[in-house]
C-alpha cells in the first residue's frame, strides 16, 4: 500500500537502499577473504572466479506491471550494471 499511499518515501526509501548495495557487498566481499582467486557465489549452483552477485526480485511477482516497471526494475537494472 506504501506505493499508493506514500511514493515519495519508497522511492527515496530504494535510492538509499541501492546506494548502501555496493559498499556492502564490497565489505562482505573482502571480510570473507574472497579475492586472490578464490572467488564468489550467489544463488544456486554458481561460482565465479571475480565477483559475483544473483540480482532478482521475488516481490516482482507481487506487484503490478506499472509498479514493478516504476520501482522494481530500474532498481535491479543498477544493480546489474558494472561499476
Amino acid at each position: 500500500m506504501d506505493f499508493y499511499d506514500c511514493p515519495d518515501k519508497v522511492a527515496q526509501a530504494m535510492r538509499e537502499v541501492r546506494a548502501l548495495f555496493r559498499p556492502v557487498y564490497d565489505a562482505l566481499y573482502e571480510a570473507g577473504n574472497m579475492g586472490a582467486g578464490r572467488g564468489s557465489g550467489g544463488l544456486g549452483a554458481f561460482w565465479c572466479r571475480g565477483r559475483f552477485a544473483t540480482i532478482q526480485s521475488d516481490y516482482l511477482a507481487l506487484v503490478g506491471p506499472e509498479i514493478g516497471k516504476k520501482y522494481i526494475l530500474p532498481a535491479l537494472e543498477e544493480g546489474g550494471r558494472r561499476p
